[in-house]
């Protein structure tokens, strides 16, 4: 029985163990088990700033809770807490959808890690020393401290400036120390781990890992791009560890490194470990928080990140589905941008780049529309082929093969089907004999025979010219492109029969809780507390533009799903992820801006609009800020109008002096199929908004969406 026992614990555990961290299947990360009480407390009716931060972080869908990630977590908290069970007690923690290399605590207990820290961190201690770094602020109180600090200064002066700085540099210091003497030491962690902390602090926007870019990834045998795509030399990683400091909260990573340096100096390292957990659990853990980061990547519209981090990953993972997937969305996503004059808001300039990424930046900057659009159709088309029931991926290689032909007017006679470096005078070709009778067929049946004759490339042919060799040569890929083709020329066809533009009734909607917002000026002597004010008031602002919403899609009969504060506060995790995957979809959808374009969201639709019993989804957005006191208009009515109209001259006075907003509201409506904009209205107002002007656009866009007008 004993040697059973064994036999269970050597063999079978390791198998449930990977089977439980296997990413054969992975898509994105979903939270899991039972909703946590403080998403419950921060959606009804928060009280304060804190409250008000987890609203509006659990509102975003951007908390992760449940999952083998927070479960690996709270058990690095539980191994730096093991002699204080009371504190342990108080501490939650949570990962936060984002790439950012970065953890926080609140004054709650609450501590926040973002996927971008443990996706960066070499080893275990690494991510426990920044938990134990976390917990140390909220033991020791910092934010209430540099809060009190902050109200008993002036800060009138640059005097005052640099004293409240250098306080948060001292509470930084402060927590390092409290945490390593207090949690870090009573763990099983080393103290080597110290050192790469800083290290991933310094390095966190570069990516996972450094990996020369071959020019293999984006050539064949029988094309190639010129040499000057390709750089000789590389801007160095720069050593940024001993900036100038003064002006910021934290102390550069220099001197916070010099300081664990001596508090640890005489420690005694021995029987301390990098992994407690196992090394092959964190590879796993980082695994999946990279993969959740190239999601991420993607629906922030951040291709080129994706593009370079996926490069890497697939070292590992040659034939993951998932990271195929996204290559091919990132390859669309740079050539939608780039076909509509958007590329630099997704490609950072190569000149700022530093070590191994920057080779394909430059790369991707170089390529012409039509090299990374045929680029990009050739790597979908092969993912195509791996996947061919996929729906998203038939979606990306129709929009790339339609833009090559409509957009780029690239068509067969434009590609050779003899590779690059053949010589055009060594090309032999067949002519047919000059044979004129019956036998040699009809006229059509020869005009057929010589439609498909093979190109050959001229003196004027480009590196673009000789990328679908391979292609031409298959069968599926030309009678794919010949049924496109067609669809598009029919297409056009119909556009140009319809008179004027028609929109079809929509009576089934989900609708998003609505963003609203109205920005405060912060002055010097501006109070927490009134910005505290300010946020109540905008909330109940926000509070009574939902109760519009819901009335208009009530009395217009709509059938409608509509994510409110308030029905949030009975979610559940199921309805909390599908919630989730609906504000991802919101915010690549105005990640996009102008460049029209299918979204990355659009691959789980199916699940999407299954689960929500519509197609469509409605995005309403409000925004106000401060306008400009000096405006035209209000020179104009107080000038041109009031020393005409004396009766009006005390209003326009009045009006002159009043402090004025500019309001920006917003309804979109998108079919959650392809990420493409039904409807869109918006208005822009200078002036005082009032709630019932916002009333009637709101129900007057939800009127014209019903009625298809």
């Amino acid at each position: 029985m004993k040697c059973f026992f064994i036999f269970l614990t050597f063999i079978l555990f390791p198998i449930i163990l990977f089977a439980q961290f296997s990413l054969a299947d992975f898509n994105w990360l979903k939270s899991e088990g039972k909703i946590p009480a403080d998403f419950k407390k921060a959606m009804d009716s928060p009280s304060d700033m804190t409250q008000w931060t987890l609203h509006g972080l659990f509102a975003q869908g951007d908390v992760i809770y449940g999952t083998e990630v927070n479960q690996y977590l709270d058990n690095i908290i539980d191994r730096l807490l093991t002699e204080h069970p009371e504190l342990r007690n108080e501490i939650r923690c949570y990962a936060v959808r984002s790439t950012e290399v970065n953890a926080y605590a609140m004054p709650n207990g609450v501590i926040f890690v973002n996927l971008g820290l443990i996706a960066q961190s070499s080893n275990e201690g690494e991510i426990a020393f920044v938990l134990a770094h976390e917990i140390a602020h909220y033991v020791k109180k910092h934010h209430r401290q540099k809060k009190e600090y902050k109200r008993d200064k002036t800060n009138e002066t640059i005097d005052d400036f640099l004293k409240i700085h250098n306080y948060s540099r001292e509470i930084e210091m402060e927590a390092d120390r409290f945490a390593i003497e207090h949690y870090y030491t009573n763990s099983a962690y080393s103290y080597a781990a110290l050192e790469g902390v800083f290290d991933m602090l310094q390095y966190g926007y570069l990516p996972f890992d450094e990996m020369p870019f071959s020019r293999t990834f984006v050539e064949e045998e029988f094309y190639h791009f010129p040499d000057s795509y390709f750089l000789d030399n590389l801007n160095p990683i720069r050593s940024r560890d001993d900036y100038v400091d003064t002006l910021s909260t934290h102390p550069n990573i220099k001197r916070r490194r010099e300081n664990v340096e001596n508090i640890i100096r005489n420690l005694d390292n021995n029987g301390r470990e990098l992994f407690v957990q196992s090394e092959a659990k964190f590879k796993q853990i980082r695994e999946i928080c990279r993969f959740e980061c190239i999601n991420v990547f993607l629906v922030d519209h951040e291709y080129d990140n994706a593009l370079y981090n996926i490069y890497f990953l697939r070292k590992n993972n040659p034939e993951h589905s998932f990271l195929d997937i996204a290559l091919a969305m990132a390859y669309y996503g740079l050539c939608a941008h780039k076909l509509q004059s958007d590329y630099t808001d997704v490609m950072e300039n190569y000149r700022n780049i530093e070590g191994e990424k920057q080779q394909m930046h430059h790369i991707f900057t170089k390529l012409t529309r039509q090299e990374l659009n045929v680029l990009a159709l050739r790597n979908i088309w092969i993912i195509h082929k791996k996947y061919p029931e996929n729906v998203f991926v038939q979606g990306l290689l129709e929009d790339m093969a339609s833009e090559l032909i409509v957009r780029n007017k690239m068509e067969y006679t434009d590609f050779s089907d003899y590779a690059q470096h053949v010589n055009i005078e060594e090309i032999k070709i067949e002519e047919e004999p000059a044979d004129t009778t019956a036998t040699a067929g009809t006229r059509y049946q020869r005009i057929r025979k010589t439609t498909r004759g093979k190109v050959v490339p001229t003196e004027k042919f480009k590196t673009v010219n000789y990328m679908l060799v391979d292609l031409k040569a298959n069968p599926d890929f030309v009678d794919y492109m010949d049924q496109l083709t067609k669809k598009i020329e029919d297409k056009a066809i119909l556009q140009s029969l319809t008179q004027s533009k028609t929109y079809a009734p929509v009576n089934g909607i989900a609708v998003m809780n609505p963003y609203y917002w109205r920005g405060i000026k912060v002055m010097k002597n501006t109070s927490d507390e009134k910005i505290e004010e300010h946020v109540k008031k905008v909330e109940n602002q926000a509070r009574a533009l939902d109760k519009t919403v819901e009335y208009s899609l009530k009395d217009l009969k709509f059938d409608y799903h509509y994510y409110t504060n308030e029905n949030m506060l009975k979610f559940d995790t199921e309805n909390y992820n599908n919630y989730t995957q609906i504000q991802l979809w919101r915010s690549e959808y105005f990640s996009a801006g102008k460049t029209e374009m299918r979204l990355y969201q659009c691959r789980n639709s199916e699940q999407i609009t299954e689960t929500l019993g519509y197609e469509n989804a409605a995005f309403i957005y409000v925004y106000s800020a401060p306008a400009k006191f000096a405006a035209y208009d209000k020179f104009e009515k107080i000038l041109l109008y009031a020393p005409f109209q004396y009766t009006i001259l005390p209003m326009s006075v009045f009006n002159f002096l009043l402090p004025r907003y500019q309001t920006y509201i917003t309804v979109n409506t998108v079919d959650l199929r392809d990420g493409k904009t039904i409807r869109s209205a918006s208005v822009i107002r200078t002036g005082d908004m009032t709630q019932s002007y916002i009333n009637y656009f709101i129900y007057d866009s939800f009127y014209n969406l019903k009625k298809g007008k």
